[in-house]
């Protein structure tokens, strides 16, 4: 009882001491107990693509998921903290969401509903696995799940980016929306990648709970984007150009007969593997999505100034393109399942990243 009135008072004394959200805070300890599980574990626990499976034994039938018997009760634990993390933030969220006259506050209980399932999926199912055959819809569900919380993740971390007018808001949207692609950088590339992604998220957890204890006047007044949010739009434009070189310059290219040859996304090496690690191309989209979601909205004195009289990039063309990052994530995420059957989805790895350049790059010529 003591416990729950505690909690209590926290909800109740929010707007009393002036701050955004004491409870939203609150969840953000969990998240940075999460960080530092994976810093513990040093593999990557979010379902993201790439992640080793292997058939152990035929009779009895035993296989290794990421790596180690450990590693499923490790996932469990880190995204049922981020689950319990999340939710805490929605909960907290709604004077936020008030003040701002949006609803977007309301992906963080999509993005904890989509944590808890995949911890009831890995704990109800995982020992279930019983034959070869089995494998594969395991990993398509825990991808695609996997895939739903990377994606509300990154719509989440646009709301610290795009609500605040400090450089507390700036830094906790750029480290959370950082830390998955840093993650899915790891898997293809270095294991060092994937320690500096957990560092990266303990930071910006830490940042996210100074976002939500700042006092409210921190929040935006108008529907504009901050001045931050837009330093922070071109700063993640840059990002996304070094986070998509992995996927550019090390996974595609060939070496034959002494001679390098770039091959397309869609290449396949053997019949379950592509030559380039889905997961660099998940790392560029996951990246291009919040820089997507981050497009300024300009107020009429900046539109005036700019002599561009509206915003660049908004409405249809802006849907059409998070529809082909959407696209390229889940085609990258059930890609990288190491099964039988998914060559067909390279053109979608392929095409989302190119339609969205090229849709970007018409928008800005045209102005």
């Amino acid at each position: 009882m003591a416990q729950l009135s505690s909690l209590r008072s926290i909800v109740s004394s929010t707007h009393e001491s002036g701050s955004v959200s004491k409870l939203a805070g609150f969840g953000n300890i969990f998240g940075i107990i999460a960080a530092a599980v994976g810093l513990f574990a040093g593999v990557s626990l979010v379902p993201i693509p790439s992640l080793s499976w292997e058939q152990t034994s035929v009779i009895p039938f035993e296989w290794v998921f990421g790596g180690s018997a450990l590693f499923p009760f490790f996932m469990i634990g880190f995204m049922a903290l981020m689950s319990v993390s999340l939710m805490l933030q929605y909960q907290g969220s709604k004077g936020l969401s008030s003040k701002l006259g949006s609803n977007l506050a309301k992906v963080f209980w999509v993005s904890a509903f989509a944590a808890f399932v995949v911890v009831a999926h890995v704990w109800l199912n995982f020992e279930g696995v019983s034959r070869f055959s089995q494998i594969s819809g395991f990993l398509t569900i825990i991808y695609l799940l996997g895939t739903l919380f990377v994606i509300t993740w990154q719509i989440g971390s646009v709301i610290y980016t795009d609500s605040s007018k400090t450089w507390i808001g700036f830094l906790a949207g750029m480290l959370n929306a950082l830390f998955i692609p840093v993650l899915a950088l790891g898997q293809a590339l270095s294991p060092l990648l994937i320690y500096a992604a957990y560092g990266i998220l303990l930071v910006g957890q830490l940042m996210s709970l100074l976002f939500w204890w700042s006092p409210f006047d921190t929040i935006r007044e108008y529907a504009r984007s901050p001045s931050k949010a837009k330093i922070a739009f071109g700063l993640t434009g840059l990002l996304t150009f070094v986070i998509g070189l992995g996927a550019v310059f090390v996974g595609p290219i060939l070496t034959s007969q002494g001679v390098s040859i770039w091959s397309p996304w869609s290449t396949l090496a053997t019949l379950t593997t592509f030559q380039t690690n889905p997961a660099l191309v998940f790392a560029l989209l996951a990246m291009m999505l919040y820089w997507l979601m981050l497009s300024p909205r300009l107020g009429a004195r900046e539109l005036k100034a700019a002599t561009i009289g509206e915003d660049i990039i908004k409405g249809g063309n802006k849907a059409l393109m998070l529809f082909l990052v959407f696209i390229g994530m889940l085609a990258a995420g059930q890609a990288g399942a190491f099964t039988e059957g998914v060559g067909g989805l390279g053109f979608f790895m392929v095409i989302a990243p190119a339609g969205i350049m090229f849709i970007m790059g018409a928008l800005y010529t045209a102005k």
